[in-house]
C-alpha cells in the first residue's frame, strides 16, 4: 500500500530542547529510578509526581520549586529543528496526513503545540492515550487516530528501538533520523 500518513517523533526529530535540566529525571532518580505511575502514561505535573510517589520521593517545597523553575527553563528553550516546519508544510502540500507521535509528560506538549501543532492533523501523545512507544498499543492507537492501516503510515524518529524497530514490528514503515541528519534530508524523496 502507498504511504498516506507520516507520523513524527517530537523531541530530537521536530523539536530540540536547548537548555536540558531533566526535572522529571531528577524525580525518577530520587524515587530509585522509576516513577509509578509514569507521567508519560498518566498526565502528571511535577507536584503530582511527588504526591503519587510520596513513599519513595522525599523532597521539600524549595527543591520542588527549583525543579519547576528547571522545567520552565527547559520549555522556554524549545526550538524547532532546522527545516522541520518547512518539511511539514511541503509534505502537507503533497497531500500526506501528518501526525506527531511521542512519549511525553504533559508540560512538553505546550511547546509542541505552539511550534508545530498547526502543521499536523493528529497528535498521538503518550500521556493522553495511556500507552508509550515502543508498545504495539501506541502504534495501534496512532493508526486509529490517523484513520489509516499500519501499512499506510510512515513513522519518522530519532530512536531506533522506539521509532523504527517498534513501528516496523507494528506493521508501519519507518525511517530513522540519525544524529546530525534532518527530516528535510531524510524525507527529500517525499517532499
Amino acid at each position: 500500500m502507498a504511504i498516506e500518513a507520516i507520523a513524527f517523533d517530537c523531541y530530537g526529530t521536530l523539536l530540540q530542547i536547548h537548555d536540558r535540566r531533566h526535572p522529571y529525571g531528577t524525580l525518577a532518580a530520587l524515587s530509585g529510578g522509576r516513577l509509578d505511575p509514569s507521567p508519560m502514561i498518566v498526565p502528571l505535573e511535577l507536584a503530582g509526581v511527588v504526591s503519587t510517589n510520596k513513599r519513595s520521593i522525599e523532597i521539600d517545597q524549595a527543591k520542588l520549586r527549583a525543579l519547576e523553575a528547571d522545567l520552565a527553563a527547559e520549555l522556554a528553550s524549545v526550538r524547532p529543528i532546522s527545516g522541520a516546519r518547512e518539511t511539514l508544510r511541503a509534505l502537507r502540500r503533497r497531500g500526506y496526513r501528518l501526525a506527531t507521535a511521542s512519549n511525553l509528560a504533559p508540560p512538553y506538549a505546550e511547546p509542541l503545540r505552539r511550534l508545530v501543532g498547526g502543521l499536523v492533523d493528529v497528535e498521538c501523545l503518550s500521556f493522553e492515550i495511556g500507552a508509550v512507544k515502543p508498545s504495539a498499543s501506541f502504534y495501534a492507537q496512532l493508526c486509529s487516530l490517523l484513520g489509516c492501516e499500519p501499512s499506510e503510515v510512515l513513522m519518522v524518529g530519532d530512536s531506533l528501538p522506539n521509532d523504527r524497530d517498534a513501528a516496523m514490528d507494528a506493521g508501519l514503515s519507518a525511517r530513522h533520523i540519525a544524529a546530525g541528519d534532518t527530516i528535510s534530508r531524510a524525507l527529500a524523496d517525499l517532499c
